[in-house]
């Protein structure tokens, strides 16, 4: 594994963590939105490199910014299945609601309460059997891997840092493939440890929506920026009949 491990923060200018239910559209979003490549070696920070986009036009918009920026972050590290794990112990440290416990190693969960230890456990680390919140935890998919064709269609990015995040095994079994969006709060059939949400959208009460809870909001939106910029023209990733995810967000 390469020891210098990149992953990206994308922030907005006014707005680190939050987006105001997921509404903007990819063309002006890209015009306010700056990328902070955080590198992790041996534990440590590294001075972020203010020249890195000078190769970028500060005119263009919507493709054209698009396949600039797409060229700029590739080719980047590609980190094994297995690798992530260990990923995991020093990106995660970023998360909202780090640190969780009075261990350091321990890192947050995005879909539940919980704190995980990020060494194998019979309950309370990497999955693992789970049969309730708490069990222990895994490599949520994001973006679900069956939208772009299952795992192996992914073209690295099923094992990309921002496509993948530790997650309660259990509440991540129960959202399988939902797409995040608002929920009706009238109709939620589950509501988890850290109020991450299942239940019919607000944007089609026909179908049901995972609601994340609002502390991650931005960072998965900005997680499915990242995905589209990325791995655009390269994987077959469904924008067009996933549309509904982000509805109001223009990814194409």
């Amino acid at each position: 594994m390469n020891n210098v491990i990149q992953k990206v923060k994308i922030t907005f200018i006014n707005e680190r963590h939050t987006i105001d239910k997921y509404q903007c559209k990819m063309s002006s979003l890209f015009l306010v939105l700056i990328f902070i490549f955080v590198s992790i070696s041996h534990g440590k920070h590294h001075a972020v490199d203010y020249d890195y986009y000078q190769s970028i036009d500060p005119l263009a918009t919507d493709d054209s910014l698009k396949a600039q920026l797409h060229d700029l972050i590739n080719p980047h590290d590609v980190l094994t299945y297995d690798e992530i794990w260990i990923a995991f112990k020093s990106v995660d440290k970023f998360l909202p609601g780090y640190p969780c416990s009075e261990n350091l190693t321990f890192i947050p969960d995005v879909y539940s309460a919980y704190c995980w230890d990020t060494e194998k456990l019979t309950t309370g680390g990497e999955c693992g059997n789970y049969k309730k919140e708490g069990d222990c935890y895994n490599r949520e998919h994001l973006w679900p891997k069956s939208w772009f064709g299952g795992f192996d269609n992914g073209e690295n990015a099923q094992t990309d840092l921002f496509e993948l995040w530790p997650s309660d095994g259990y509440v991540n079994g129960l959202r399988g493939d939902l797409p995040l969006g608002d929920v009706i709060l009238t109709s939620v059939t589950y509501n988890s440890t850290n109020q991450s949400l299942i239940g019919k959208c607000i944007e089609d009460s026909n179908s049901k929506c995972f609601e994340p809870n609002s502390n991650f909001k931005g960072d998965f939106a900005r997680s499915y920026f990242y995905l589209a910029t990325a791995y655009w023209n390269e994987v077959n990733i469904i924008f067009k009949r996933k549309y509904r995810i982000l509805k109001t967000i223009q990814l194409s």
